[in-house]
Formats: C-alpha cells, structure tokens, sequence
C-alpha cells in the first residue's frame, strides 16, 4: 500500500522560515532617512525678491512693477554686481497660493532673459525654498554660443 502526503507535516516549517524574511522586508520599508533642512539664506549670495499677490499684482524688491520692466530691474541689479557676483545671483521669487501661473511664467521668462538662471521658489517667508537652474534663452544666446557656458553648479551649492 503507498503512503499518502501529508501536507501538514512542515507546515510550522514553512511559516518559521517566512517570519524571518518578513520581518526584514518590514524593517527595510519601514527605515526612513532624515535630510537636513537648507539653510534659511546664504547671507553672501545677491539675491533679488520677486513677490507675486494672489491678484496678479507683482512685487520687485518691495516695489510695484509691470513684467515689462521686470527684466530690465532684473538686469540692472545683475550689472551692479562684480563677475563672479552674477553668477550666483538668486532670483527668490515668492508666490501666493492663489497667484496666476501665468504671472509665474512670465517672471521666470523675465528673469531667464535677464540672464540671473539661479531661481529659488518659496510659498512663505519661512520657506526655504526650492532652488532650481533655469536654462538659457535659446533665442538670446550668442552667434558663437559654443563659447556661452551656464555658471557651474553643484549638488552642494543649493
């Protein structure tokens, strides 16, 4: 007579060796890492303030101002400072939550004419913000663009 198979015999077994390989998958997903913060403002970095009210109404370092004159304010702020200055020129622009996006982009493209690529975008005062590289205008580069290079950045720079 055969012997029949019995399924329940490891059963214990099996589930022993599983508890092991769920236990670490839980601990693996459950590790997160804390990043510092960034610092509220590198006090040695030029910084222009952009503020855009949730009406549309556009603030440039505390004054009104139109976004036709956006860029030459923009401009005239980066000639003021020496060459290596202008490369690190930030841009804050700080937006309302209900300010139009259309506004957004037009100081973005203002600011990217302007030549000042660094923008660091904040909702609060008290947000540190997200700094971002704008790229160049392709229409305003140089004839000889192979000679143009966009001010070098790294990870640590933020």
């Amino acid at each position: 007579m055969m012997t029949q198979f019995r399924k329940r015999r490891f059963a214990v077994l099996r589930l022993g060796a599983a508890i092991p390989v769920v236990a670490a998958m839980m601990m693996l997903c459950s590790f997160t890492v804390k990043t510092p913060l960034p610092a509220a403002g590198d006090p040695d970095r030029p910084t222009v303030t952009v503020h855009i009210s949730s009406g549309g109404k556009i603030l440039f370092n505390g004054r009104p101002v139109t976004v036709g004159d956006l860029e030459r304010l923009i401009a005239a702020e980066r000639e003021k400072l020496s060459e290596a200055d202008r490369a690190q020129m930030e841009v804050v622009l700080r937006a309302d939550k209900d300010a139009p996006m259309a506004d957004l982009a037009d100081v973005m493209d203002a600011s990217r004419r302007a030549h000042a690529f660094r923008l660091k975008l904040t909702a609060e005062a008290s947000d540190p913000g997200i700094v971002r590289m704008l790229p160049p205008d392709p229409l305003r580069l140089p004839a000889d663009s192979a000679d143009y290079a966009l001010p070098a950045t790294n990870r640590n720079d933020r």
